[in-house]
């Protein structure tokens, strides 16, 4: 198979400078956040829809909420659906025979994540996304990887496909007891935790978080959910090489706070190998979700990953290319991990690299 990309001309941006009006289906934050994009971008929103009954007949700043039956009175409008539950709505909407409708539930952060839906720019990386596709193990993970693809060319459809199994557990790549764990990007130690209820505390996890904020919550979690002996906070970021960087938190989650150029705060980072050295370490798995700086992390990660063939868990989504460009780059570490993916959501977010050597 060869992802080809003839008929794919969309482009998020230029969708909506089209439109006069809209309607957003999705009445929660998501559907604030979407109203307050469209403002901005001078797009009049005729109303709202939503599937929770509670919400009918109330208002948004003066926009009434209606139930998606009323669409059908409205079928040649945009309908964009602000809401994590994309896949489940689109197939809700082509029940009803509607099928003028996009995911927008990126609208948070409207400006970081439209880009990712231009076609025209997935097109110039043709060659790169079927050098990827080609490099995974199975066919599930290789249709998995054409369905995110094409939900990203058309934002349409009943968007991409996702996984069976959970988050972080896929069932050739996942923890096992007795694992030394990299945890990159633990927030406030939610996978942290999931690892060790499940290993029944039999493992060692570093779980790095240079956010303040979050890493006062992480090291409290550690201690009132009584993970002391398997969770050891580290307060510092994963990079290529031990720095301090630019880090941006003034975001409103605290889970996408990001090193970014135009930071607000320093932090301090290192690399993995810095780490396992200057630790005596030898490390069995690496997780990383830490918005965008994957592949800096990776390439910190070299002397390790050569050594000790550590089961990888690798976010691929939070840059542009990270779907394509990860792969590509953890065979070029250790040509022979055996690759496969994984996705956890209905809509772009929480598409994960798996990576295990075969002996």
């Amino acid at each position: 198979m060869v992802i080809t990309f003839a008929k794919a001309k969309f482009d998020m941006e230029k969708l909506l400078l089209k439109q006069e009006s809209v309607v957003i289906f999705g009445a929660g934050l998501a559907g604030k956040n979407a109203l307050k994009v469209l403002k901005g971008k001078g797009i009049k929103v005729l109303f709202f829809c939503d599937n929770d009954k509670k919400k009918l007949g109330s208002y948004i700043e003066g926009i009434e909420i209606f139930p998606p039956s009323h669409l059908l009175e409205h079928t040649e409008k945009t309908i964009l659906i602000a809401s994590d539950y994309f896949g489940e709505i689109s197939r809700q909407l082509q029940a009803i025979g509607i099928t003028k409708f996009y995911y927008f539930g990126f609208c948070f952060d409207y400006e970081r994540w439209h880009g990712h839906f231009d076609s025209r720019r997935l097109e110039a990386c043709q060659s790169r996304i079927n050098i990827s596709y080609k490099l995974f193990s199975d066919e599930e993970s290789r249709n998995l990887f054409a369905s995110l693809v094409e939900f990203r060319k058309t934002l349409g459809a009943s968007g991409a496909s996702w996984s069976p199994f959970d988050e972080y557990f896929h069932p050739e790549v996942n923890p096992k007891q007795g694992d030394t764990i990299i945890d990159g990007g633990a927030w406030t130690g939610d996978t942290a935790e999931a690892f060790s209820r499940a290993l029944n505390g039999k493992c060692q996890i570093y779980s790095f978080e240079p956010d303040d904020e979050s890493f006062c919550k992480l090291r409290e979690n550690v201690s009132t959910q009584s993970l002391n002996g398997s969770v050891h906070p580290v307060k510092l970021g994963l990079w290529s090489h031990a720095a301090t960087l630019k880090f941006e938190s003034c975001r409103e989650n605290s889970m996408q706070h990001q090193v970014s150029e135009n930071g607000d705060l320093q932090i301090q980072v290192t690399s993995i190998d810095e780490f396992a050295s200057k630790n005596n370490i030898k490390i069995d798995l690496i997780k990383m979700d830490i918005e965008g700086s994957e592949i800096e992390a990776l390439l910190g990660a070299c002397e390790t990953i050569r050594k000790s063939r550590p089961r990888l868990q690798i976010c691929s989504y939070h840059k542009f290319d990270d779907l394509w460009e990860i792969p590509i780059l953890i065979k070029e570490l250790f040509p022979g991990y055996l690759l496969y993916l994984g996705h956890h959501s209905q809509n772009i977010f929480e598409t994960i690299v798996y990576a295990k050597s075969p002996q």
